[in-house]
């Protein structure tokens, strides 16, 4: 375990603290994928490359999986995982045409 991270390493911080804060410094992003059939797809993510390749390969979404996921077509940035994920469920509400305009 990282230094920073041992028990007892930092007194007015709990482990869980630490952890919490770390996690929630690194940046989260909401995506929107175009797959073959002209479908859009919306996620949240910490790494978009990586879950794009996740999607590619079959091991995504299982929407994703039956439609082919051809390229990322829009990236938001987040500060937090919370931030994205309520961003993600807001987009995923979106008509195809907001989602279009967003997107633009």
């Amino acid at each position: 375990m990282p230094r920073a991270l041992r028990r007892g390493a930092c007194p007015e911080f709990s482990l869980v603290d630490v952890l919490i804060f770390k996690n929630n410094m690194n940046p989260w992003f909401t995506y929107i994928i175009e797959c073959e059939d002209k479908s859009l797809y919306v996620g949240a993510t910490s790494d978009v490359k990586r879950r794009f390749e996740q999607h590619k390969s079959g091991k995504g979404s299982k929407f994703v999986r039956s439609r082919k996921a051809v390229k990322i077509v829009y990236v938001e940035e987040f500060d937090n995982k919370y931030d994205a994920l309520k961003r993600e469920k807001q987009v995923k509400g979106f008509s195809r045409q907001k989602k279009l305009k967003l997107i633009k």
